[in-house]
């Protein structure tokens, strides 16, 4: 019986753990996956929103981490080792007016804030 009650307790914080996840994920915004490849980057204006980063950046996504930072600027990191495929991504990121950050394994992109 002192089984079944710890059995039922544990169940409860598990549930209890999977809804406040499932809340926290809502309040992401999540981004549908795009139906084309990214924009030409000569048609985007740098640094509007993290979603036009992410469209811009479409063909590379899976190799890429994005992020936003407080002060309008963002972080584009390498999940991956990019082989030939870095200089392309730094082209597009160096458009936007952007530049890799060295610091080895941890190396990344940074896209500074836009100034109006």
């Amino acid at each position: 019986m002192n089984g079944d009650v710890a059995l039922v307790s544990a169940l409860e914080r598990l549930v209890s753990a999977v809804e406040r996840l499932a809340a926290s994920l809502e309040t992401e915004k999540r981004l549908p996956a795009p139906s084309k490849p990214g924009l030409p980057v000569e048609n985007m204006k740098p640094g509007l929103s993290l979603e036009t980063l992410r469209i811009q950046l479409t063909t590379w996504l899976p190799d890429l981490e994005t992020t936003a930072g407080l002060d309008g600027s963002f972080t584009v990191k390498p999940c991956r080792y990019l082989h030939q495929t870095w200089s392309q991504v730094n082209d597009a990121i160096r458009k936007l007016g952007g530049a890799w950050v060295s610091n080895g394994k941890q190396g990344s992109w940074r896209i500074p804030p836009v100034t109006r």
